[in-house]
């Protein structure tokens, strides 16, 4: 009944009314062929902000996906494949002339300054790269990890006490949890000493050991000659591929990753996890100064050759176990396996990690060509307790703030929104005139073309639609500037469900606090498709719990005697309020379970995936005669394909805080006005 092309349709008619030239040049469809900003002469932010609109609405919406987006996916990931194959190091640096016989003649195996050129950049590359992992151990490593052994840093040891595992598939795997990969499947490997060094890392008559014994006896282990290919979707256009591993590789890449993450943070000063917050401010500044470029890459973890890895890591601990965990096969669809050229594919646990040092490594060789210092502004540091927390209240928005709120002010982190207000922070700080974040890279403007130069020579290939130098718009992760003023538009994933509907109505009434700009018709669309089952929740609310609003706009329910009796309980002012939540899949262990799998479910408990289940009424868990409580049972959250939602009754003593650095409560109030007026059942 309601669909994205219904929703676009109202949407082109609010984006005429904001600017009739923009309004004009939309196509019929959400696919169709849009204009870019310099395609208009004189544009404006608010006009900037409209087209981005438009553009991104219909974007990522799975329900319109193209019948051939995995054909231009498997294509995708040959060509880069093979163009990983062909890669070659740039030809040795020779003088144009030589003496033979006596002679001075011209030297046919010279091939100009720009081959003399390139050699000299990709050897800096290589150098910048080298230096990364070749220093003391960090400091970080040692107070997070007591046992991590600082001689040698790349030891196994190390790298299975840092491990960890993704949150998709794991082949073999008979679940996405770490306990299912590691305590109810066959353990699957590629290579029989990643076995061994795994059997050896276990500390004897541990509890460790006893788990992997344990599971062993049932399940067993399988060594696989490589990863299996898979896609997501990506946009309505084509998908994205992945490679699942196998679940011992992952758990050596997790552990690879977090020992290279603390070398990066060692030798350029900052935390990954809060990479994006400045990368986004350093974008805002170029679209304003036009100082700044911001390069996003295609393909980017495809199309880093295995060969410019091992010529650039030559003899380096860190080459060598890479060499061992990563899969150099991968299975396709068909069943035939397909050998890679590419050192490491989205899925590979160590893939982001590595592709931000190698694309720092040539930023910083363009630093030493440049004769600047690369490190005269220091990027700001937050502690890493801090940042842990404020990353959790960040991927679990409102649902933990209450446990994040606590935290003590640090001068730029605000406790109660950490992220939100760690980005807005950065405006007035002093910043490197450099960032890279993946794919995702800053540089001075001056830099601009050199640096896509460089990038070539080691395979990689610049999505010149989405890299800026000129104009005044700037992108890097996830934050759309036009002269300084936020532009990005609204990305619709589905019409299908009522929460679908309700994420991108919360999403649209935000772009216009932010923008100042009203689309009514598509907001009141969208009201019309979810009011029957709508609710009003609190502005730091996650956007599928119910309809975010400021406290005026709340109109109270009627409370049951429990609720009632939680508000007088709690000893400070509260707001209750019903909102949508995920219906959790619980799976339960206990009796002979616990007794064969205990140990695993120990280590899960310990991880904080498993806990132990008593009744709210323990009188009726009573083991009859013996005076003790049986808590003998066990859950385990389960991950879903398919999310449902129930109606709860939750409390906040914050109702108009955001989690949003760009927009507040009165923001909000005006964006609601503009858009949907009132809220009518």
């Amino acid at each position: 009944m309601y669909s994205i092309l219904d929703l676009y349709n109202v949407l082109c008619t609010d984006i005429h009314d904001i600017s009739p030239r923009i309004g004009r040049s939309l196509p019929d469809s959400p696919v169709g062929k849009f204009g870019e900003f310099s395609d208009f002469a004189d544009i404006t932010p608010a006009e900037a902000a409209a087209l981005a609109l438009a553009k991104s609405i219909g974007k990522k919406c799975t329900d319109i996906v193209d019948d051939n987006a995995v054909d231009r996916c498997l294509l995708s990931f040959f060509e880069a494949n093979a163009s990983c194959g062909e890669w070659r190091l740039p030809a040795a640096v020779v003088p144009p002339r030589r003496v033979v016989e006596g002679r001075l003649t011209d030297n046919p195996l010279y091939e100009g300054i720009e081959a003399a050129w390139s050699r000299q950049m990709i050897e800096l590359v290589k150098t910048c790269l080298r230096d990364t992992f070749s220093r003391p151990t960090p400091i970080e490593l040692l107070r997070r990890f007591p046992d991590f052994e600082g001689e040698s840093p790349w030891s196994w040891e190390n790298i299975f006490l840092c491990g960890n595992i993704g949150p998709g598939a794991a082949i073999s795997a008979s679940g996405p949890s770490w306990y299912d990969k590691f305590y109810q499947s066959t353990l699957t490997y590629t290579s029989v000493d990643l076995l061994e060094a795994y059997i050896e890392s276990l500390p004897l008559g541990s509890v460790r050991e006893f788990a992997e014994n344990q599971r062993n006896l049932s399940f067993g282990t399988m060594a696989v000659a490589g990863g299996k290919f898979g896609t997501v979707p990506k946009s309505f256009v084509t998908d994205r591929s992945i490679e699942t591993q196998p679940s011992l590789n992952m758990w050596a890449q997790k552990g690879l990753a977090e020992i290279a993450d603390a070398f990066l943070n060692q030798k350029y000063g900052f935390n990954l996890r809060f990479q994006p917050a400045i990368n986004a401010e350093l974008a805002r500044r170029g679209s304003i100064h036009g100082n700044l470029a911001t390069i996003d890459l295609k393909d980017a973890s495809n199309r880093i050759p295995d060969g410019f890895i091992k010529w650039a890591l030559e003899g380096t601990p860190f080459l060598r176990q890479m060499e061992l965990c990563r899969t150099e096969k991968i299975l396709m669809p068909w069943g035939g396996w397909l050998n890679l050229h590419l050192h490491s594919s989205m899925g590979n646990g160590y893939t982001f990690v590595l592709q931000t040092a190698v694309f720092l490594a040539v930023v910083e060789a363009m630093y030493i060509y440049r004769h600047r210092d690369m490190f005269k502004v220091p990027m700001p540091s937050v502690p890493r307790s801090v940042a842990d927390l404020a990353w959790e209240h960040l991927q679990h928005e409102s649902r933990w703030y209450t446990r994040v709120r606590d935290i003590p002010s640090l001068g730029i982190l605000d406790p109660t929104n950490p992220q939100a207000n760690w980005q807005k922070a950065l405006e007035p700080l002093a910043l490197p005139d450099w960032g890279v974040f993946g794919d995702d890279i800053i540089c001075p403007t001056e830099f601009y073309e050199e640096t896509v130069k460089v990038l070539g020579l080691i395979n990689a290939r610049v999505n010149f639609d989405k890299s800026f130098h000129t104009g005044l718009f700037r992108e890097s992760c996830g934050a759309d500037w036009f002269a300084g003023s936020l532009v990005r538009g609204v990305y619709c994933k589905s019409m299908k469900t009522t929460q679908d509907r309700v994420i991108t109505l919360n999403r649209l009434i935000e772009w216009s606090a932010v923008t100042g700009l009203a689309v009514p018709n598509a907001s009141r669309y969208l009201w019309k498709s979810v009011r029957k089952d709508a609710v009003t929740v609190p502005l730091h609310e996650s956007h599928d719990a119910g309809l975010r609003v400021p406290l005026d706009w709340h109109k109270p329910l009627p409370k049951s005697q429990s609720v009632l009796a939680t508000e007088r309980h709690i000893q400070s002012r509260i707001h209750t309020y019903i909102s949508y939540v995920p219906i959790v899949k619980k799976r339960t262990f206990e009796g002979a379970q616990t007794s064969i799998y205990g140990c695993g479910i120990l280590l899960s408990m310990i991880r904080g995936e498993t806990r132990s289940v008593l009744s709210v009424h323990p009188d009726t868990e009573r083991v009859a005669g013996k005076g003790r409580w049986n808590i003998r049972k066990y859950s385990l959250t389960e991950r879903q394909t398919d999310t449902t939602y129930e109606s709860k009754w939750c409390w906040t003593t914050c109702w108009n805080n955001t989690l949003h650095p760009y927009y507040n409560a009165a923001q909000m109030d005006a964006a609601l006005l503009r858009n949907l007026g009132s809220l009518p059942r």
